[in-house]
């Protein structure tokens, strides 16, 4: 099997998620939490300035800067001239494999967000759920721009965690991230040494389809609240006619799909300056692929 020779862990995308941040800052103190044989794990904060600013971005998201058919072209903004930077310099690293590490303030757990469906991606995922409850597996919208930094790499996941709150380093999501890059680490290892972990041979795969927004008048200002029904349950199913928001006027809006879903980034502080209050995904068990012969 060929081998993954290097991996980037990551974070700082977003100034403001803190817990990730300063993992990487503890695995540069200390490279020997991250030192395997068989490969080389580099750590890299991505939008400095943000993380000195206690800000999520200073003009754009800079976790929508890396569409490929637009990186090159002409830019202006600060987020998007540092997503070229940053976009040559790991190009030419060569890596292999991507943990890019986020917090949200949403009940996310510890989910990773897949960048497509390679069978190593998929097989890691399965050993991860197998070993670790707190772990669940998502793929963005179909439709969705490739616009992520996640996107970069052929292997590897964007890690979301949460509930944390913006600008807190929460020590009980830093242990459990801690011990999730262990088990990611140790399963490459033995994978480069042909000893690959048995797994589960399916699972549940997430698969948001869906933007919902808030419920807003006719100037755009918000007009409702994610109902307590549902705030804080990320992951549970969402049947039909069921309280979504809880409009200011006493009237409740439903959900009027036919078929049940399961929303997920619920009332994500992220996502308010775009009035999402969640999206909707899909659940599938989805069948594993036997151990390949080569990872690419």
């Amino acid at each position: 099997m060929t081998s993954i020779n290097q991996v980037l862990l990551c974070a700082g995308i977003h100034g403001n998620e803190k817990t990730g941040i300063y993992l990487i800052k503890k695995f540069e103190t200390n490279p020997n939490l991250i030192y395997r044989k068989s490969f080389v794990s580099k750590t890299l904060l991505i939008n400095q300035k943000a993380i000195k600013l206690n800000r999520r971005y200073c003009e754009i998201d800079l976790n929508r800067c890396f569409d490929l058919k637009e990186i090159n072209s002409n830019k202006q903004l600060y987020e998007q001239i540092l997503a070229q930077k940053v976009y040559r310099q790991v190009k030419e690293s060569n890596f292999d494999f991507i943990l890019d590490f986020h917090t949200s303030t949403s009940n996310m757990g510890l989910t990773l967000m897949l960048s497509n469906d390679h069978p190593f991606n998929l097989q890691l995922a399965a050993y991860l759920i197998s070993i670790n409850p707190l772990v669940k597996v998502v793929r963005s919208n179909s439709n969705q721009p490739k616009n992520r930094f996640r996107h970069l790499f052929p292997l590897g996941f964007t890690v979301e965690m949460g509930a944390i709150a913006p600008n807190v380093i929460d020590p009980v999501w830093f242990s459990r991230a801690e011990i999730l890059v262990k088990q990611i680490l140790d399963y490459i290892e033995q994978t480069n040494y042909n000893q690959q972990p048995s797994s589960l041979k399916n699972i549940p795969i997430y698969s948001m389809f869906e933007t919902i927004y808030f419920p807003t008048d006719s100037s755009g200002y918000i007009i409702g609240i994610v109902s307590q029904e549902l705030h804080g349950n990320d992951y549970c199913a969402l049947a039909p006619n069921t309280i979504i928001f809880n409009r200011f006027d006493g009237e409740n809006v439903v959900y009027q799909g036919n078929n049940t879903v399961y929303p997920l980034f619920i009332n994500e502080a992220a996502y308010w300056e775009n009035k999402i209050a969640m999206y909707f995904a899909t659940k599938q068990d989805v069948i594993i692929p036997e151990v390949v012969n080569t990872i690419y």
